[in-house]
């Protein structure tokens, strides 16, 4: 259930391990059409640093073909 405090007592949890490990930093993962959870993270004191993008592509290039096994 959403709004609970679980999530944010994870995040604390988390934060306390790496704390405790010396750990200089801590960084996440969240896609870029999940404002709520970039909401939820800024709340907690998290910036955005960067952003990535997924490169895909349909079909294959003039020329080339799957691979055929050998049977």
């Amino acid at each position: 259930r959403r709004s609970a405090g679980v999530g944010e007592r994870l995040m604390r949890e988390a934060e306390a391990w790496a704390a405790s490990r010396k750990l200089g930093s801590t960084a996440l993962y969240t896609r870029i059409d999940r404002d709520g959870a970039r909401r939820f993270y800024e709340r907690l004191g998290y910036g955005l640093k960067s952003t990535s993008h997924m490169m895909g592509r349909s079909g294959l290039p003039a020329g080339l073909s799957p691979r055929r096994s050998a049977d």
